[in-house]
């Protein structure tokens, strides 16, 4: 393996573009209901990162030869997805204090409105919570809301990379690696 490869900085210098890209989805899907197309193009962006968390993973294994090791891969993978919460989590924390202080109490007031006369109870449920949490001042602010995105970005990531961590491992080894050189 190559030796001055560090899986936390490939993972740092990998994690700042991917933080920029959630921050930009975050910015798309808080902001659908005024761009054209934007809830589209949010599930767009939300359908890409895992292929994005694979280029990661894929280039510890082509920066290393094919050598690094499972938990090298994965641990760069985790590092570039604990790198991206934080950048997106600024960006979301931006917008959503400063840029748009009322998004949060906006979108619990709208669901608590649409859907007070579904047919479904759950949604009805679902109703009754928002109007609650509207009564009572429970309302998250845009830290707590900021920092729930930052823990799912985080999970999903988690999951993500421990999926795919072991598939880049055996299919991009340094057999493989060897292979390409060869020919």
């Amino acid at each position: 393996m190559n030796q001055t490869f560090s899986p936390y900085r490939h993972g740092a210098y990998r994690g700042l573009p991917l933080g920029v890209y959630c921050g930009l989805s975050i910015l798309v899907i808080a902001m659908a209901d005024t761009i054209p197309f934007g809830g589209i193009i949010g599930l767009v962006l939300i359908v890409i990162y895992p292929v994005l968390i694979f280029k990661i993973l894929h280039s510890a294994s082509r920066d290393t030869e094919g050598t690094a090791s499972l938990s090298i891969i994965w641990l760069s993978g985790l590092i570039a997805i604990l790198g991206a919460a934080i950048v997106a989590g600024l960006i979301a924390l931006i917008y959503f204090k400063w840029i748009s202080p009322d998004y949060i109490f906006d979108r619990i007031s709208q669901a608590a409105v649409m859907f007070a006369d579904s047919p479904s109870e759950s949604l009805r449920e679902v109703s009754m919570a928002a109007r609650t949490a509207i009564e009572q001042d429970r309302i998250p602010s845009a830290v707590e809301f900021t920092f729930s995105l930052m823990w799912f970005i985080v999970f999903v990531g988690v999951v993500i990379t421990a999926i795919l961590a072991p598939y880049v491992r055996i299919f991009y080894s340094a057999s493989r690696w060897k292979n390409k050189n060869n020919t």
